[in-house]
């Protein structure tokens, strides 16, 4: 059992053994969850090889609503997404690839290491001082790291910890769309996979003219202050204090703008030269 209670800010569990979430069900109520596994043929498309896999669950996503209290008035839904520890294939486990089509997110690492690698669905090349570069930006978070997603952007959230499961905490506003799936390319531009005992990033074959990429790192802490969001803090406590900030911030945040901060905060510009696999 994993107690995330300190880092979600209310009382939370996971059981690794049975994949469920234990929660204070007098505040929140569970809508909606579903476990991924290997046999999922939604799911094989997005990993460069997927045999060899000795587990059956992938990752999870449990929506949730307020329910009473302070939460049941609260215009927002939670997702937490768990990803499982090991490998597919040579991959540490991911989500799938989707499109948040119309507000932000803002995602909250409660446990393990992950990778967010972002782009906009069309890729377009985008100037960035004296040096062209593509939108891709690769973003790593550790447990209480936070990241707003701009809308019109695709994400892919991978496990860069596979000794230990990972859980992400989502939120947006309840009466937007939740995502679609993005199935161009097999996923995101870039895997993350073990190779000659270590990991490193590797091109998606599908991307061909992709050779650059971004890292975000402690520029996103100057974004998150700027829509006064603690970097540190737990989320839903934030939102307990404050609930009038978050909902404005996920419901009327102008997403070219969050872009623009985004890409005025990237710390370095990665040339890729690994081979494709």
């Amino acid at each position: 059992m994993i107690d995330l209670t300190k880092n979600v800010g209310f009382p939370f569990q996971f059981d690794v053994e049975t994949w469920d979430f234990s929660y204070q069900s007098d505040f929140f109520k569970l809508v909606h969850s579903r476990v991924y596994t290997i046999k999922d043929s939604s799911l094989k498309k997005y990993y460069l090889n997927p045999v060899t896999v000795l587990i059956s669950k992938i990752f999870g996503s449990y929506w949730f609503v307020g329910h009473a209290g302070i939460w049941g008035d609260m215009p927002v839904r939670l997702k937490f997404m768990v990803l499982n520890r090991d490998y597919v294939g040579v991959e540490t486990i991911k989500t799938k690839t989707v499109f948040v089509e119309d507000k932000p997110r803002l995602i909250d690492v409660v446990y393990g290491q992950v990778k967010v690698i972002m782009f906009p669905p069309d890729l377009k090349i985008r100037a960035l001082g004296n040096q062209e570069n593509t939108d891709v930006i690769v973003c790593d978070l550790q447990t209480m790291d936070k990241l707003l997603i701009p809308a019109g952007y695709v994400y892919t959230i991978i496990n860069s910890d596979p000794k230990d499961v990972a859980v992400v905490l989502e939120i947006h506003h309840k009466d937007h769309k939740n995502h679609v799936l993005y199935t161009q390319g097999r996923g995101a531009p870039f895997y993350y996979v073990l190779r000659n005992t270590s990991h490193e990033i590797v091109k998606n074959p599908q991307y061909r003219f992709i050779n650059k990429y971004a890292t975000l790192g402690q520029g996103r802490n100057k974004i998150l202050k700027k829509y006064n969001v603690s970097p540190k803090t737990p989320i839903l406590k934030q939102l307990s204090r404050k609930s009038t900030k978050f909902v404005d911030m996920l419901d009327s945040m102008q997403s070219e703008t969050l872009a623009e901060l985004i890409y005025n905060n990237l710390d370095d510009i990665v040339q890729f030269s690994h081979p494709n696999f």
